[in-house]
């Protein structure tokens, strides 16, 4: 929008002008202030000016009036006159304009690519409406004379506005992008390969092309604003190929040099492998180098993984297991299987040496790097031990035992023998002859099984309060070792009477003499008449597993660890438990009624105890009420625990009478000369129905001193009641 300002010089004159929106000043108008001091005017003359000054105003108001709703005169827009036009007028006319500016025929060269276009189709677009809008402000000013300064200067002199408009990025994008695809040409290198024995160039080096993408944006930019072009032609770069023509002939020559001059012989013992371009363009790889100035060059060397497996098929030739001689035996027969060396191809080294021989070229040999590894059984020894196993096989020989006789037939010893290897300091390898014992007692199983007998352990026997030892018996075995040791060593003997070792029991009757085990400790009863049968069965079932133990001094008696699992194999079967205070079936039941005899008999016996917990509720089987137990077995349990401290072994015995409901514990051992007094239970019955129950003990020694004073409670509830 232009702006209108009034300046003053030095010399007092007054200068109008407008300013455009560029910053660009037009003079419109020049005024001369009347000099002071100048002399009077004649009246008609003022009266003339004023005339003059009312009817010039009355014309421009009639003048902008009349041009309300049009252009003013002397407008141009792209060098179309609007002026006088209404807008809708204006627009109509430079429709023409218009069509030729956005269909205009372009055409865009890229290489040897033509695309015919117009600037609609890159992109151009034109605000007609804002450039009219443009058009009507002018000699529309806010300020008078800077409206009648741009009419005037209209009328004179005229304005033309250009048609520029601006372009959407990105279709003009869109099509550099696909002009870039269409021209694109990836250059070729020359190709070097290897097939068939022979070096080929396969493939010629070519350049190749690209659109140079910003400077194609920038030209069709310009074009579009520039009606005077209609041929583009976008830069096009030229792309080098990777590798020149003049680096694949260069590369081809060396590699057919090296593969027409290089020849390998590779050798180990009396043999020999060849090597010749068929065998030796696989191994050879080419690659590419680029310098730093940008150059590409061949480099040839050596495939690896390719090499790796020649040599691989190589040691497949080469490589050979260590064979130690053997000594065999079929049907009384000896046959020596002869030692043979190892040999193991360095398959690195072999692969270093191929590789060096090929980039070198010429003729080459080499000494194939092989370890040998000697076998650890000479032929010579094996021929040794086959001498001392046909004498040992010769004839056959007779095992005798009392009254018995087992005959080994030269087959039998045949199939006996085995053969160790053994290097012996002085003479070197050697095969030891031995038996195997393990069919050697396969063999002679009659004669183990007439011979063998298992020892008897000592074992206490009481009657009353007296206890016995009956006296533990020795057992006798086939002794294997001994018997092959005499086989191998029987030289000319026929007969071999049988080696025979004792075997000592585990408890000797000396050893069960020593633990002391010959005065009774103590003998209690307890009584459980109108015990079902099932509950009868536990306890024989228990009583059973129970019965002979014995506590080494000083150890923990554990009821639950001694009497192992409850099961219906151990000949437990179903009765009544007591858990959580609710009588449940379960396998088992009644086996508290041991549990509660052997805790009494432990009270009464001067022990301590380590563990022992009340029944939920009273039990009619158990009494006197307070000195019960309840066992469980698991891993958590009730459990009933006591200790031996009588410093001697201690036998637990129990004697049941079931016809009687009877159970009695016996302890026997060494007597302490334990002194017991055992003051209850008292019981109390609470108001809720609760028993509380107690007993006290206390063990002297045989002098009067006191060992143990403890006491002992116990907490019933109704049964069913909630724990």
């Amino acid at each position: 929008m232009a702006r209108g300002m009034s300046e003053t010089n030095l010399e007092g004159r007054v200068r109008m002008s407008r300013v455009n929106t560029a910053g660009q000043k037009v003079i419109v108008r020049w005024s001369e202030p009347r000099p002071a001091g100048r002399g009077r005017r004649l009246p008609w003359v003022s009266l003339v000016v004023v005339v003059a000054l009312g009817s010039l105003a009355l014309f421009l108001t009639r003048w902008e009036a009349g041009m309300a709703a049009s252009v003013y005169p002397g407008v141009r827009v792209g060098g179309v006159d609007v002026g006088g036009l209404s807008l809708p007028a204006a627009k109509q006319r430079l429709a023409p304009l218009i069509e030729t500016a956005m269909h205009r025929s372009l055409t865009v060269v890229a290489g040897s690519r033509r695309w015919a276009m117009t600037p609609r189709a890159l992109g151009l677009r034109l605000d007609v409406d804002a450039k009219l809008r443009q058009a009507f402000a002018l000699g529309r000013e806010p300020g008078t004379l800077d409206r009648y300064s741009t009419q005037l200067t209209l009328i004179t002199q005229g304005r033309d506005l250009s048609l520029v408009g601006n372009y959407d990025s990105g279709l003009l994008a869109a099509f550099v992008q696909r002009a870039a695809i269409a021209i694109y040409q990836a250059p070729q290198a020359a190709a070097v390969s290897l097939a068939d024995a022979r070096a080929t160039l396969t493939a010629h080096a070519q350049n190749g092309q690209m659109l140079d993408q910003p400077a194609a944006t920038k030209l069709l930019a310009a074009a579009l604003a520039d009606s005077s072009q209609s041929v583009i032609r976008l830069p096009v770069r030229i792309l080098p190929p990777p590798v020149s023509e003049a680096e694949g002939e260069r590369e081809l020559g060396v590699l057919e040099t090296l593969l027409k001059s290089t020849r390998i012989t590779m050798r180990f013992g009396g043999q020999a492998w060849q090597m010749g371009p068929r065998s030796i363009a696989p191994l050879i790889s080419l690659t590419t180098v680029v310098a730093p100035g940008g150059a590409a060059t061949y480099q040839h060397g050596i495939n690896q993984p390719v090499l790796a497996a020649y040599v691989d098929r190589l040691a497949a030739h080469v490589d050979q297991p260590v064979r130690d001689a053997s000594v065999m035996v079929r049907a009384g027969r000896v046959r020596v299987l002869g030692a043979r060396s190892g040999y193991h191809l360095d398959r690195h080294t072999t692969g270093q040496l191929i590789a060096q021989a090929i980039l070198a070229g010429g003729a080459q040999t080499i000494a194939l790097p092989v370890g040998v590894s000697a076998p650890s059984a000479t032929t010579g020894a094996a021929q040794q031990a086959a001498q001392e196993a046909g004498a040992l096989i010769r004839r056959p020989v007779a095992l005798t035992y009392g009254t018995g006789r087992q005959v080994l037939s030269s087959a039998d010893l045949g199939s006996l023998l085995t053969f160790t290897p053994y290097v012996d300091p002085v003479s070197g390898p050697r095969l030891i002859v031995g038996i195997d014992q393990t069919r050697l007692a396969a063999l002679t199983a009659p004669v183990a099984a007439a011979v063998d007998q298992a020892p008897v352990d000592a074992r206490f026997v009481t009657a009353g309060a007296h206890v016995s030892v009956v006296p533990s018996r020795a057992g006798a075995q086939l002794d294997l070792p001994a018997l092959a040791a005499a086989l191998v060593a029987r030289g000319g003997a026929s007969d071999i009477a049988v080696p025979i070792r004792p075997i000592q029991a585990h408890l000797t009757t000396t050893a069960a003499n020593a633990m002391g085990i010959h005065d009774l400790l103590i003998a209690h009863s307890t009584y459980f008449p109108g015990s079902s049968q099932a509950r009868l069965a536990n306890i024989n079932a228990a009583v059973h597993h129970l019965d002979g133990q014995l506590i080494a001094p000083g150890a923990v008696y554990s009821f639950d660890q001694r009497i192992g699992d409850i099961t219906t194999q151990g000949g437990y079967v179903q009765g009544i438990d007591i858990i959580d205070n609710q009588d449940v079936p379960g396998i088992g039941g009644g086996v508290c009624q041991v549990a509660v005899t052997l805790f009494q008999a432990a009270i009464y016996s001067g022990m301590p105890i380590v563990e022992r917990v009340a029944h939920a509720n009273i039990v009619s089987y158990y009494n006197p009420v307070g000195m019960d137990a309840t066992v469980y077995v698991s891993a958590n349990g009730p459990d009933v625990k006591f200790q031996n401290n009588t410093g001697h072994w201690v036998l637990v015995n129990f004697t049941e009478n079931l016809a009687n409901y009877t159970l009695t514990a016996r302890f026997y051992g060494t007597d302490p000369h334990f002194h017991v007094v055992v003051r209850g239970p008292f019981s109390t019955d609470q108001p809720n129905g609760d028993v509380d129950a107690v007993f006290y003990r206390t063990v002297y020694d045989s002098t009067g001193k006191v060992l143990l004073d403890a006491h002992f409670n116990s907490h019933y509830v109704p049964v069913g009641a909630a724990l």
